[in-house]
């Protein structure tokens, strides 16, 4: 955009993350690291028909991510949540299993 400076960045490639060990073995990043989970609910909430089950949580890496525990902070309940399918996480976040990122929400 006009009148706006150049932004600086380095780009760092590396192999999809499957869990957090991988993560830190690829990262060489000094501060936090969290994790980015998709998750979907087995059935929506009760009485909300615009619920479309799905989420993509963010915790520090070190967070305990119950997902019994979740489910019930998103209202689900006893409602079983779980990790959602490759086929779901392509579909929504154009984002394989490994590459989930905050970022991936812009493909929704």
């Amino acid at each position: 955009a006009a009148g706006l400076p150049a932004a600086s960045y380095a780009l760092h490639t590396h192999t999809p993350a499957m869990n957090m060990e991988d993560l830190r073995a690829v990262s060489g990043h000094a501060g936090a690291l969290c994790k980015n989970l998709f998750l979907k609910a087995k059935k929506a909430r009760a009485g909300d028909p615009t619920d479309s089950r799905m989420w993509l949580l963010l915790a520090r890496d070190e967070t305990k991510t119950d997902l019994k525990a979740i489910g019930a902070a998103l209202g689900y309940g006893k409602v079983q949540v779980r990790f959602g399918a490759d086929k779901d996480l392509l579909e929504n976040l154009g984002a394989r299993k490994g590459e989930v990122s905050p970022l991936a929400a812009v493909n929704d």
